[in-house]
């Protein structure tokens, strides 16, 4: 028996889903949604996985789903689970921040008129969010990094950065 992640896009709400849920019951571990984003994560063969996407799509075949099925890591959202370190250890996923391939960055230029406290405020707010979404240390630091690079493009001062940068800190 092996633990598969879904993740599914453009997943409206149907109103037939819980049915559908109900008779998976045995191998839905996890089955979470925001808006029509899913995650889900099922317990079993890849036949039984195969089971529950063919009932996922059968319950509405005029809309088109976008399912994606690995083993080992899956995108959901901002974030990245995965098997890392400690699932084989203690049986739980890891996470790590996702960067959308498309994504352009369109933070805030230093130049802007906005206050010096709201760009401290919001970069520490990023940096937190990288916190929360990485279980591991190395993860966040190089989420971090990655993220201090985009705002020395955008004209931030490394003295600013790094006093924003320290307001939060993995623990």
């Amino acid at each position: 028996t092996e633990i598969y992640t879904l993740s599914l896009h453009d997943a409206p709400i149907w109103k037939n889903e819980q049915p559908m849920l109900t008779k998976h019951r045995q191998r839905v571990v996890m089955y979470r949604r925001l808006l029509d984003d899913v995650f889900a994560i099922i317990k079993g063969t890849r036949s039984d996985v195969n089971e529950f996407v063919h009932d996922l799509k059968t319950m509405n075949p005029a809309l088109k789903l976008t399912v994606q099925v690995d083993e080992s890591k899956i995108n959901f959202l901002d974030i990245t689970i995965f098997k890392g370190n400690r699932y084989p250890i203690i049986g739980q996923l890891s996470t790590k921040p996702y960067e959308k391939p498309m994504n352009p960055y369109l933070y805030i230029p230093y130049s802007s008129a906005h206050a010096s406290k709201l760009k401290l405020g919001w970069i520490k707010a990023e940096t937190q969010r990288l916190i929360r979404n990485s279980s591991e240390e190395t993860d966040f630091t190089e989420a971090k990094i990655r993220f201090q690079q985009r705002l020395l493009k955008q004209g931030y001062p490394v003295t600013f950065l790094n006093k924003a940068l320290e307001q939060a800190n993995y623990q």
